[in-house]
Parts: structure tokens; sequence; C-alpha cells
């Protein structure tokens, strides 16, 4: 049988789904157990980290496996894996070539290329062998919306936030091959996304409601 997850981004589109239909492990990414609850979680959002860190930690106490990016804001019971590459709003430049993972690829023992939440959780998922991976809430259509975080953004984030939307895209597009190499399968449930490099399923056509 095919080793499926999902992964809860933060995107507008989140807001159309039920939550409760998925049946499979969830990755979650920063603020998305505000929806559901995870069974694996990722934070790269280090602003979030220093604001909300007794918030997040109290909320996410009982997830088994959690990753945090920001070496310098350590959590309760996260890995942080070391940064093979990082591309973030300030470090990615036009034409800048996303490395390769290595065949055996551990997080663990590789660590991750750093290009925002959902890449982040992707390599998570790999690392998992995960073979179909569902993407919940991957708009990237670099306009001002965010489910989860919408009501506490300020206007700079906000303009981060929209600028590493890109730096998102690069990567995804870069990094398809690698996924196919692997026989990676991955859906995006946001049929709006920016993002066209995944087959686009609507989200209530992926889970039953029998």
């Amino acid at each position: 049988m095919t080793r499926r997850c999902a992964i809860l981004c933060s995107g507008p589109s989140v807001e159309k789904c039920d939550l409760s239909l998925i049946d499979v492990p969830i990755i979650g990414i920063n603020k998305s157990y505000l929806g559901r609850m995870s069974d694996i979680h990722v934070f790269t959002d280090g602003h979030l980290i220093k604001m909300r860190k007794a918030e997040i930690n109290c909320a996410t106490k009982k997830v088994p496996v959690k990753f945090n990016a920001a070496l310098r804001r350590p959590m309760d019971g996260c890995f942080t894996p070391k940064k093979i590459q990082h591309l973030n709003n300030q470090t990615y430049k036009c034409g800048t070539v996303v490395k390769t993972l290595p065949a055996d690829y551990d997080i663990y023992h590789d660590g991750w290329i750093f290009a925002g939440g959902a890449p982040c959780a992707l390599q998570v998922a790999m690392s998992l062998h995960f073979e179909e991976i569902i993407f919940i809430g991957l708009d990237l259509n670099l306009q001002v919306g965010h489910h989860f975080y919408e009501k506490d953004m300020s206007d700079t984030e906000r303009r981060r936030a929209i600028s590493g939307a890109s730096v998102q895209i690069d990567f995804f597009q870069q990094f398809l091959p690698q996924l196919a190499g692997r026989s990676i399968k991955v859906i995006n449930t946001s049929t709006s996304s920016a993002l066209d490099v995944f087959e686009k399923i609507p989200f209530a056509s992926i889970w039953s409601t029998s």
C-alpha cells in the first residue's frame, strides 16, 4: 500500500477544507495546529517562535515528532536539522541552483534545504519515506492571505510572506526532478495555486466521505 501523508499549509484555501476528513498522517507547518493537530510538525517561522514560544510549546506538546528551523530559538521536543542550503528573501537570488539531496536522504543525518515551511515539510515527508504527499493550503499566489495568520500579521510580515512565496515556487520548480527520481507523487488541493508543477485535485475529491 502506498504510504500517504498530508502537509497542512496556511494558504486561504484551507478555510474551505473540512480538515476532519484527513485520514492519513499530517505534517503541520507553523500555526497550522489551529486548524488541526498534526502527527509531525515543522516550525520555520522564527518570528512566530520568538513571539509565541510558550503558546506553541503548550499547544503542540503531544505532537510526537517536531522540527525547528530556528537554531537560536530552541523549542521543547524539537529537532533542528542542519542547513544544506539556505534560501530565503535575503539569501535567494535569481538563478540560484537548488542542491540535490543524497539518494539515501535522512533529515536527521543530512539536514534540509531551508526554503520556507512547505519545502521543509516536503523534505521531512521524503526522509520519512512517504510515497504520496498531499498539500493542503499550498496557495503561493503572491497575494495577502494566510489563513492561520491573517488577524495578527503586521504589514511587514505580510510583505515578507508574499516575497517568500516566490522563493518557494522556484524551489518546487527546481525540485520536481528529485521527486520524480524517487517516484514520489505530490498532489496540491489548492486548485487556484500559483504553483503549477504538481497535479491539482480538489480537497473534497481525495477523502472518503462515506
